[in-house]
């Protein structure tokens, strides 16, 4: 949770903001890879487990929102925005790190530009 609400403080510039959010999500699931992948995709969850889980999703989602509303020229629906930020770049990192290429350069580059092309709500097309 630390990783996003530290990209998004000072009001630094998007392209910043996008270089250590990359960093510092690339650095928190390259610590044990193997254990966060068996934990992502086998661990049993119970109650208490899901409710865990549960908080620490809202709570994710809640540091997002805060640098999409930051960020995001327009401000029109910053949850879902949050959300679909959250989840691409959850999605790239950790089909990065089950490909054993979290430190691959162009990945990196790659999704900096995705963040900030989504942030900056630059039109494609």
């Amino acid at each position: 949770l630390s990783v996003i609400a530290e990209s998004a403080e000072g009001g630094k510039p998007l392209r910043r903001f996008a270089q250590e959010l990359v960093r510092g999500m690339i650095e928190a699931h390259s610590i044990h890879p193997t254990l966060h992948q068996v934990l992502l995709d086998e661990a049993p969850g119970d109650r208490g487990s899901r409710a865990a889980h549960a908080s620490f999703q809202t709570r994710y989602l809640e540091h997002y929102t805060a640098a999409v509303a930051q960020y995001r020229r327009r401000r029109k629906d910053v949850e879902t925005i949050a959300r679909v930020l959250s989840s691409a770049v959850e999605g790239v990192i950790h089909n990065a790190a089950r490909r054993d290429m979290l430190d691959a350069p162009e990945l990196r580059k790659q999704l900096v530009e995705l963040i900030c092309a989504y942030l900056s709500g630059a039109r494609t097309g």
